[in-house]
């Protein structure tokens, strides 16, 4: 038996945390979630995410001193979600060690299939069963 694909989300906004946790969940992930830099760095330590959504402004701790920490031990594939559009942000967030980059707003079904394109290509079947063949869609997101 394969082990459950892991997420982790890293988020200080309640709504858009819990969110991306549902959606992640039905693409087939275990999730944990954290709502800020240094507890999501340990979430990340503490379960080995295949992916991490990680959001560039928190209190404290900004995303891309996250991402350079997470970088420093794991090799789970980072997906940056920020309000900042401008290019030399987005250079920013992959100098520091993102994959991948969305702006807010964004559409949930667009992190969606980022997130089910990451987890394709660890094999099509985690501990719940085949992800492609029993995720729910979920039209009202």
């Amino acid at each position: 038996m394969s082990e459950a694909r892991v997420a982790v989300v890293i988020e200080d906004q309640l709504d858009l945390r819990e969110l991306t946790e549902v959606m992640l969940v039905q693409a087939g992930f275990a999730v944990f979630t954290a709502a800020d830099g240094p507890t999501g760095i340990q979430a990340v330590r503490d379960h080995d995410p295949l992916l991490t959504t990680l959001d560039v402004n928190m209190p404290g701790m900004d995303g891309y001193e996250v991402a350079r920490q997470l970088r420093g031990f794991s090799q789970t594939y980072i997906i940056m979600i920020t309000g900042q559009a401008d290019p030399a942000d987005v250079q920013k967030a992959f100098d520091a060690g993102a994959d991948d980059y969305l702006v807010k707003p964004f559409s949930i079904r667009d992190l969606r299939g980022r997130a089910e394109a990451v987890a394709s290509r660890q094999g099509p079947t985690d501990a719940i069963g085949p992800v492609a063949a029993t995720s729910p869609t979920v039209n009202s997101l």
